[in-house]
């Protein structure tokens, strides 16, 4: 809750590969970045897990996710964005890359 950065990732900054299994929740509530990723800047995700952003924003791209080289979601996974900015691109998402969405995985934005 009410994380922020100077830079990317207002909540969390991942480099270099970002699993989430199955069963693990993460939310970003109240998260800015004077770039990108208000809420979370990771590459290369994949998994299965619950994520939600909340009222998540940022200057830059994605103010809830700046996800980059590519996103993958295998069944059952859930992603949700609700009340998200961004001054610039993709006000709850930014993903740079393939994205990939499996079996009854599920993306929802509210308000974005």
């Amino acid at each position: 809750h009410d994380c922020s950065s100077q830079k990317d990732g207002g909540g969390l900054f991942a480099l270099g590969g970002t699993y989430m299994e199955a069963n693990a929740s993460v939310s970003f509530h109240d998260c800015s970045s004077q770039r990108d990723g208000g809420g979370l800047y990771a590459s290369n995700i994949q998994g299965n897990a619950s994520v939600s952003f909340h009222n998540c924003s940022c200057q830059g791209d994605g103010g809830g996710l700046f996800a980059l080289g590519g996103t993958y979601m295998e069944a059952n996974a859930s992603v949700s964005f609700h009340d998200c900015s961004s001054q610039r691109d993709g006000g709850g998402l930014y993903a740079v890359g393939d994205s990939n969405i499996q079996g009854n995985a599920s993306v929802s934005f509210h308000n974005c």
